[in-house]
Protein backbone atom coordinates (compact mmCIF):
# COMPACT_ATOMS: atom_id res chain seq x y z
CA UNK A 1 0.00 0.00 0.00
CA UNK A 2 1.51 3.36 -1.18
CA UNK A 3 2.41 5.81 1.61
CA UNK A 4 1.54 9.85 0.90
CA UNK A 5 4.43 11.97 1.96
CA UNK A 6 3.56 14.98 4.38
CA UNK A 7 3.38 17.56 1.56
CA UNK A 8 1.02 15.99 -0.63
CA UNK A 9 -1.42 15.02 1.53
CA UNK A 10 -3.08 17.19 4.42
CA UNK A 11 -4.34 14.03 5.97
CA UNK A 12 -2.65 11.33 8.02
CA UNK A 13 -0.50 8.54 5.78
CA UNK A 14 -1.93 5.30 4.82
CA UNK A 15 -1.99 2.19 6.85
CA UNK A 16 1.01 0.04 5.52
CA UNK A 17 1.45 -2.90 7.23
CA UNK A 18 -0.66 -5.36 9.72
CA UNK A 19 0.19 -3.54 12.96
CA UNK A 20 -1.84 -0.52 11.81
CA UNK A 21 1.57 2.05 11.88
CA UNK A 22 1.43 5.31 10.20
CA UNK A 23 3.74 7.96 9.39
CA UNK A 24 2.78 10.79 11.93
CA UNK A 25 2.48 14.50 10.25
CA UNK A 26 4.85 17.04 11.47
CA UNK A 27 2.88 18.74 14.25
CA UNK A 28 1.58 14.97 15.62
CA UNK A 29 4.74 13.68 15.43
CA UNK A 30 6.70 17.14 17.33
CA UNK A 31 3.67 16.77 20.14
CA UNK A 32 4.91 12.77 20.44
CA UNK A 33 8.46 13.84 20.70
CA UNK A 34 7.38 16.40 23.57
CA UNK A 35 5.42 13.92 25.42
CA UNK A 36 8.16 11.15 25.52
CA UNK A 37 10.45 13.79 26.51
CA UNK A 38 8.52 14.58 29.81
CA UNK A 39 8.65 10.32 30.10
CA UNK A 40 12.43 10.94 29.96
CA UNK A 41 12.12 13.91 32.85
CA UNK A 42 10.45 11.57 34.95
CA UNK A 43 12.16 8.07 34.68
CA UNK A 44 15.92 9.36 33.48
CA UNK A 45 15.78 7.08 30.59
CA UNK A 46 17.98 7.90 27.28
CA UNK A 47 15.51 9.02 24.68
CA UNK A 48 16.52 9.37 20.71
CA UNK A 49 15.56 10.30 17.27
CA UNK A 50 16.68 9.65 14.16
CA UNK A 51 16.78 12.07 11.13
CA UNK A 52 16.63 10.77 7.73
CA UNK A 53 16.59 13.19 4.93
CA UNK A 54 15.81 11.47 1.53
CA UNK A 55 17.83 11.50 -1.87
CA UNK A 56 14.53 13.37 -3.55
CA UNK A 57 10.51 13.27 -3.06
CA UNK A 58 9.46 12.79 -6.58
CA UNK A 59 5.69 13.75 -7.31
CA UNK A 60 5.21 10.74 -9.24
CA UNK A 61 4.33 7.46 -7.82
CA UNK A 62 7.78 5.67 -6.83
CA UNK A 63 7.38 2.08 -5.52
CA UNK A 64 10.92 2.21 -4.28
CA UNK A 65 10.25 5.07 -2.29
CA UNK A 66 7.64 3.43 -0.82
CA UNK A 67 9.13 0.41 -0.26
CA UNK A 68 11.84 1.95 1.84
CA UNK A 69 9.56 3.88 4.37
CA UNK A 70 7.84 0.37 4.86
CA UNK A 71 11.38 -0.83 5.33
CA UNK A 72 11.39 1.53 8.43
CA UNK A 73 8.06 0.45 9.56
CA UNK A 74 8.77 -3.35 10.07
CA UNK A 75 12.02 -2.66 11.15
CA UNK A 76 10.73 -0.30 14.24
CA UNK A 77 9.75 -1.94 17.84
CA UNK A 78 6.01 -1.23 19.08
CA UNK A 79 6.71 1.10 21.12
CA UNK A 80 8.60 3.48 18.61
CA UNK A 81 7.19 6.21 16.96
CA UNK A 82 7.50 7.02 12.70
CA UNK A 83 6.66 10.22 11.65
CA UNK A 84 7.78 13.28 9.42
CA UNK A 85 9.99 16.06 11.18
CA UNK A 86 9.47 17.94 7.57
CA UNK A 87 8.49 17.64 4.46
CA UNK A 88 11.26 14.56 2.83
CA UNK A 89 12.56 14.01 6.38
CA UNK A 90 11.64 11.12 8.39
CA UNK A 91 11.65 10.71 12.23
CA UNK A 92 12.20 7.52 14.15
CA UNK A 93 11.49 7.85 17.76
CA UNK A 94 13.77 5.30 19.60
CA UNK A 95 12.29 5.58 23.87
CA UNK A 96 14.69 3.89 26.32
CA UNK A 97 16.99 3.99 23.69
CA UNK A 98 21.20 5.27 23.77
CA UNK A 99 23.13 7.04 20.84
CA UNK A 100 24.56 3.65 20.03
CA UNK A 101 21.33 1.74 19.47
CA UNK A 102 20.05 4.62 17.71
CA UNK A 103 23.17 4.12 15.26
CA UNK A 104 22.86 0.41 15.40
CA UNK A 105 19.07 0.62 13.83
CA UNK A 106 20.88 3.19 10.90
CA UNK A 107 23.42 1.02 9.89
CA UNK A 108 21.23 -1.92 9.64
CA UNK A 109 18.33 -0.25 8.00
CA UNK A 110 20.71 1.34 5.32
CA UNK A 111 22.74 -2.16 4.95
CA UNK A 112 19.47 -4.00 4.07
CA UNK A 113 18.15 -1.03 1.69
CA UNK A 114 17.79 -2.40 -1.69
CA UNK A 115 16.25 1.22 -2.94
CA UNK A 116 18.77 3.21 -2.47
CA UNK A 117 16.74 5.91 -0.44
CA UNK A 118 18.09 5.03 2.75
CA UNK A 119 21.22 4.46 1.72
CA UNK A 120 21.55 8.21 0.47
CA UNK A 121 19.78 9.63 3.09
CA UNK A 122 21.12 12.19 5.03
CA UNK A 123 21.67 10.92 8.90
CA UNK A 124 21.64 12.84 12.11
CA UNK A 125 20.85 11.03 15.87
CA UNK A 126 19.16 13.61 18.37
CA UNK A 127 19.57 12.66 22.09
CA UNK A 128 18.27 13.74 25.45
CA UNK A 129 19.22 14.03 27.94
CA UNK A 130 22.28 15.28 26.49
CA UNK A 131 24.41 15.76 29.84
CA UNK A 132 25.64 19.04 27.59
CA UNK A 133 26.15 22.42 29.24
CA UNK A 134 25.40 25.68 28.15
CA UNK A 135 27.43 25.34 24.50
CA UNK A 136 29.37 28.55 26.47
CA UNK A 137 33.10 27.74 26.89
CA UNK A 138 36.14 29.34 27.78
CA UNK A 139 35.02 29.29 31.19
CA UNK A 140 31.65 30.79 31.00
CA UNK A 141 32.73 33.81 29.01
CA UNK A 142 30.06 33.14 26.21
CA UNK A 143 32.67 32.58 23.17
CA UNK A 144 30.48 29.91 21.43
CA UNK A 145 32.41 26.80 20.98
CA UNK A 146 32.84 25.46 17.31
CA UNK A 147 30.07 22.82 16.34
CA UNK A 148 32.08 20.49 15.21
CA UNK A 149 34.51 20.73 17.88
CA UNK A 150 35.62 17.11 19.62
CA UNK A 151 33.51 16.05 22.27
CA UNK A 152 34.79 15.07 25.73
CA UNK A 153 32.12 12.73 26.25
CA UNK A 154 31.84 8.91 24.52
CA UNK A 155 29.72 5.66 25.59
CA UNK A 156 30.42 3.95 28.94
CA UNK A 157 29.52 0.15 28.98
CA UNK A 158 25.83 0.47 29.95
CA UNK A 159 25.05 2.43 26.42
CA UNK A 160 25.44 5.71 28.58
CA UNK A 161 27.06 9.26 27.62
CA UNK A 162 29.80 10.60 29.93
CA UNK A 163 29.15 14.75 29.81
CA UNK A 164 29.66 15.51 26.60
CA UNK A 165 30.25 18.89 25.67
CA UNK A 166 27.83 19.99 22.69
CA UNK A 167 27.56 23.54 21.20
CA UNK A 168 23.65 24.69 21.01
CA UNK A 169 23.35 25.86 17.30
CA UNK A 170 19.45 26.80 17.53
CA UNK A 171 16.65 26.14 16.06
CA UNK A 172 18.62 26.11 12.51
CA UNK A 173 20.02 22.81 13.49
CA UNK A 174 17.55 20.60 12.02
CA UNK A 175 19.60 17.55 10.57
CA UNK A 176 22.97 17.18 9.17
CA UNK A 177 24.88 16.01 7.22
CA UNK A 178 27.63 13.96 8.93
CA UNK A 179 26.53 10.88 9.15
CA UNK A 180 29.12 9.79 12.17
CA UNK A 181 28.89 12.57 14.06
CA UNK A 182 28.05 12.85 17.73
CA UNK A 183 24.51 13.41 18.78
CA UNK A 184 23.11 16.74 18.86
CA UNK A 185 20.90 17.80 21.61
CA UNK A 186 17.45 16.81 21.00
CA UNK A 187 16.31 20.53 22.23
CA UNK A 188 17.65 21.82 18.95
CA UNK A 189 14.38 20.11 17.34
CA UNK A 190 12.19 21.40 20.02
CA UNK A 191 12.39 25.15 19.47
CA UNK A 192 9.46 26.77 19.21
CA UNK A 193 8.85 29.96 16.67
CA UNK A 194 8.04 32.40 17.92
CA UNK A 195 4.00 33.56 17.78
CA UNK A 196 3.23 36.27 14.94
CA UNK A 197 2.17 38.46 17.33
CA UNK A 198 5.15 38.36 19.53
CA UNK A 199 7.76 40.57 17.58
CA UNK A 200 5.31 43.76 17.04
CA UNK A 201 4.53 43.65 20.34
CA UNK A 202 8.44 43.90 21.68
CA UNK A 203 9.32 46.37 19.34
CA UNK A 204 6.36 48.46 20.45
CA UNK A 205 6.68 48.06 23.97
CA UNK A 206 10.13 48.63 23.94
CA UNK A 207 9.83 51.68 21.92
CA UNK A 208 7.33 53.37 24.33
CA UNK A 209 9.31 52.12 27.33
CA UNK A 210 12.71 53.64 25.85
CA UNK A 211 10.67 56.81 25.35
CA UNK A 212 8.27 57.42 28.17
CA UNK A 213 11.31 56.19 30.89
CA UNK A 214 14.48 58.49 28.95
CA UNK A 215 14.15 60.77 31.79
CA UNK A 216 14.44 57.97 34.79
CA UNK A 217 17.32 56.63 32.76
CA UNK A 218 18.86 59.99 32.46
CA UNK A 219 18.41 60.70 36.26
CA UNK A 220 19.83 57.17 37.09
CA UNK A 221 23.28 57.57 35.26
CA UNK A 222 23.59 60.63 36.71
CA UNK A 223 23.05 59.37 40.38
CA UNK A 224 25.36 56.25 39.07
CA UNK A 225 27.80 58.87 38.29
CA UNK A 226 28.25 60.84 41.32
CA UNK A 227 27.53 57.89 43.47
CA UNK A 228 30.65 55.55 42.91
CA UNK A 229 33.28 55.29 40.34
CA UNK A 230 33.66 52.87 37.36
CA UNK A 231 31.96 52.22 34.25
CA UNK A 232 27.55 53.57 33.61
CA UNK A 233 26.42 50.11 32.62
CA UNK A 234 26.96 46.66 33.59
CA UNK A 235 27.64 44.04 30.67
CA UNK A 236 27.26 40.57 30.90
CA UNK A 237 26.55 37.46 28.72
CA UNK A 238 23.78 35.52 29.13
CA UNK A 239 21.91 32.31 27.90
CA UNK A 240 18.88 33.08 25.39
CA UNK A 241 16.73 30.66 23.17
CA UNK A 242 18.51 27.19 22.57
CA UNK A 243 21.80 28.37 24.18
CA UNK A 244 22.43 31.24 22.38
CA UNK A 245 24.89 33.46 23.90
CA UNK A 246 24.08 37.59 24.27
CA UNK A 247 25.45 40.76 25.65
CA UNK A 248 22.83 41.46 28.39
CA UNK A 249 22.80 45.33 29.91
CA UNK A 250 21.58 47.28 33.01
CA UNK A 251 22.60 50.01 35.15
CA UNK A 252 26.00 49.47 37.03
CA UNK A 253 24.96 48.50 41.16
CA UNK A 254 27.92 47.32 42.51
CA UNK A 255 31.41 48.20 42.87
CA UNK A 256 33.76 47.53 39.65
CA UNK A 257 35.31 44.44 41.64
CA UNK A 258 32.19 42.98 42.28
CA UNK A 259 33.02 39.78 40.56
CA UNK A 260 36.32 39.22 42.20
CA UNK A 261 34.56 39.46 45.38
CA UNK A 262 31.47 36.91 44.57
CA UNK A 263 33.94 33.94 45.45
CA UNK A 264 34.13 34.83 49.02
CA UNK A 265 30.70 35.55 49.52
CA UNK A 266 29.49 31.97 47.92
CA UNK A 267 29.16 30.82 51.74
CA UNK A 268 26.75 33.36 52.42
CA UNK A 269 23.94 32.50 49.86
CA UNK A 270 20.46 33.08 50.58
CA UNK A 271 18.90 31.37 47.03
CA UNK A 272 18.53 28.02 46.72
CA UNK A 273 19.60 26.22 43.37
CA UNK A 274 22.38 27.42 41.46
CA UNK A 275 21.35 30.82 41.81
CA UNK A 276 23.43 33.86 43.87
CA UNK A 277 21.52 36.21 45.75
CA UNK A 278 21.88 37.73 49.30
CA UNK A 279 19.69 40.34 51.33
CA UNK A 280 22.64 42.35 52.41
CA UNK A 281 25.10 42.22 49.53
CA UNK A 282 27.96 44.38 50.56
CA UNK A 283 29.07 45.04 46.93
CA UNK A 284 25.93 46.90 45.75
CA UNK A 285 26.42 50.47 45.93
CA UNK A 286 24.20 52.67 48.31
CA UNK A 287 22.83 54.04 44.69
CA UNK A 288 22.79 50.61 43.39
CA UNK A 289 20.21 49.40 46.53
CA UNK A 290 17.70 51.77 45.20
CA UNK A 291 17.96 51.29 41.56
CA UNK A 292 17.71 47.16 42.73
CA UNK A 293 14.84 47.65 44.94
CA UNK A 294 13.23 49.78 42.28
CA UNK A 295 13.82 47.57 39.54
CA UNK A 296 15.47 50.86 37.40
CA UNK A 297 19.00 49.15 37.02
CA UNK A 298 16.99 46.73 34.19
CA UNK A 299 15.44 49.54 31.79
CA UNK A 300 18.55 49.24 29.29
CA UNK A 301 17.16 45.90 29.18
CA UNK A 302 14.62 47.53 27.04
CA UNK A 303 17.51 47.90 24.22
CA UNK A 304 18.14 44.23 24.09
CA UNK A 305 14.40 43.46 23.26
CA UNK A 306 14.51 46.30 20.46
CA UNK A 307 17.86 44.37 19.10
CA UNK A 308 15.98 40.69 19.60
CA UNK A 309 17.62 39.23 22.14
CA UNK A 310 15.08 39.16 24.70
CA UNK A 311 11.20 39.39 24.54
CA UNK A 312 8.92 41.98 27.25
CA UNK A 313 7.51 38.73 28.71
CA UNK A 314 9.87 35.39 29.00
CA UNK A 315 11.90 33.47 31.27
CA UNK A 316 14.74 35.52 32.82
CA UNK A 317 17.85 34.51 30.96
CA UNK A 318 20.89 33.03 32.90
CA UNK A 319 24.33 33.18 33.34
CA UNK A 320 25.95 30.37 31.76
CA UNK A 321 27.52 28.88 34.97
CA UNK A 322 24.02 28.33 36.02
CA UNK A 323 22.79 26.61 33.66
CA UNK A 324 25.60 23.45 34.12
CA UNK A 325 23.40 22.61 37.12
CA UNK A 326 20.12 22.19 35.68
CA UNK A 327 18.67 19.21 35.34
CA UNK A 328 16.79 18.18 32.12
CA UNK A 329 13.48 19.33 32.49
CA UNK A 330 14.42 22.75 33.81
CA UNK A 331 16.59 23.22 30.74
CA UNK A 332 13.41 23.60 28.72
CA UNK A 333 13.33 27.49 30.14
CA UNK A 334 15.90 27.64 27.59
CA UNK A 335 13.53 26.77 24.37
CA UNK A 336 12.29 30.60 24.75
CA UNK A 337 13.40 33.88 23.94
CA UNK A 338 14.40 35.35 27.28
CA UNK A 339 12.41 38.35 28.87
CA UNK A 340 11.96 41.28 31.37
CA UNK A 341 9.47 39.97 33.14
CA UNK A 342 7.56 36.60 33.67
CA UNK A 343 4.85 34.91 35.85
CA UNK A 344 8.62 34.62 38.23
CA UNK A 345 8.48 38.35 38.51
CA UNK A 346 5.10 38.90 39.52
CA UNK A 347 4.80 35.95 41.81
CA UNK A 348 7.54 37.45 44.68
CA UNK A 349 10.91 37.52 42.69
CA UNK A 350 13.27 36.30 45.07
CA UNK A 351 10.86 35.03 47.73
CA UNK A 352 10.25 32.31 45.09
CA UNK A 353 12.50 29.12 45.10
CA UNK A 354 14.45 28.40 42.17
CA UNK A 355 12.14 25.21 41.51
CA UNK A 356 8.94 27.10 41.48
CA UNK A 357 10.92 29.51 39.67
CA UNK A 358 11.61 26.87 36.77
CA UNK A 359 8.26 25.43 36.98
CA UNK A 360 6.71 28.70 36.43
CA UNK A 361 8.33 29.16 33.54
CA UNK A 362 7.32 25.97 31.89
CA UNK A 363 4.07 26.76 32.77
CA UNK A 364 4.79 30.00 30.72
CA UNK A 365 5.95 27.92 27.92
CA UNK A 366 2.78 25.74 27.68
CA UNK A 367 0.10 27.98 27.93
CA UNK A 368 1.62 31.48 26.46
CA UNK A 369 -0.64 33.85 24.55
CA UNK A 370 -1.11 37.23 23.68
CA UNK A 371 -3.62 37.76 26.05
CA UNK A 372 -1.49 36.16 28.71
CA UNK A 373 1.73 38.52 27.77
CA UNK A 374 -0.33 41.65 27.94
CA UNK A 375 -2.06 40.12 31.61
CA UNK A 376 1.50 39.66 32.81
CA UNK A 377 2.68 42.75 31.61
CA UNK A 378 0.27 44.88 33.47
CA UNK A 379 0.54 42.74 36.55
CA UNK A 380 4.47 43.57 36.22
CA UNK A 381 3.46 47.48 37.39
CA UNK A 382 2.16 47.04 40.94
CA UNK A 383 5.09 44.02 41.80
CA UNK A 384 8.05 46.30 40.23
CA UNK A 385 6.03 49.76 42.40
CA UNK A 386 5.66 47.91 45.66
CA UNK A 387 9.15 46.08 45.17
CA UNK A 388 7.96 42.23 46.31
CA UNK A 389 10.98 40.01 46.64
CA UNK A 390 13.35 43.03 44.81
CA UNK A 391 17.11 41.91 46.23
Amino acid sequence: MRITPLHQSATRSQVVDSADREFLPEAEFLACIRKERQRSDRSRATLSLIGLRLPSLREAYDPGYDYALESILHRVRCLDEVGWLEPGVVGILLPVTAEEGARQLVKYLQRNDTTGYLRGAVVSVFVYPDSADSGLGDGGEGRREPAERKRDGDHNGNGERRQPRVAHEGANARVSSAPERSAEPLVELLLDREPWWKRPVDVVGACVALVLLSPVMLGAAVAIKLGSPGPLFYSSWRVGKGGRAFRFHKFRTMCVDAEKKKKGLLALNEADGPVFKMERDPRVTPIGRILRKSSIDELPQFWNVLRGDMSLVGPRPPIPEETRWYAPWQRRRLELKGGLTCLWQVSGRSNVSFEEWCRLDVKYHTNRSFLGDIGILFRTIPAVLAARGAK
